[in-house]
């Protein structure tokens, strides 16, 4: 398992792409495969990344137990699809949306299918 670093491009190699072993990883103690609530875990690396890249940096995260309200802007990064349905994007793609309310959820995705977070 590896961490690729820097990379922007699915179709080519990045300037400052490199890739990282990962050295262990955590689990959620909480994980449950079935029903993937609390699918999530920290990944320990070999070495650090070299974060003197302006393509390179560190997210920050929440502190343990920490609620954003409803409305609260959170950045959304990754290849996935921009529209449902759609293709898979072959560059990295970076949204600010919205945090739901765990309610809003139910109400648009089934009561059963959306657990308290």
């Amino acid at each position: 398992l590896v961490v690729r670093v820097g990379e922007y491009s699915l179709v080519q190699v990045d300037p400052d792409q490199e890739e990282i072993p990962v050295k262990r990883f955590i689990l959620h103690g909480d994980y449950d495969p079935e029903t993937v609530e609390n699918d999530i875990c920290m990944l320990e690396l070999e070495f650090e990344a070299d974060i003197s890249s302006p393509n390179i940096g560190t997210l920050a995260l929440p502190f343990q137990g920490e609620e954003y309200e409803e409305g609260t802007l959170c950045t959304v990064i990754g290849w996935g699809t921009t529209e449902e349905g759609g293709y898979l994007s072959m560059i990295l793609q970076k949204v600010d949306v919205p945090v739901t309310s765990d309610e809003r959820c139910r109400e648009a995705y089934g009561r059963d299918a959306i657990v308290d977070s």
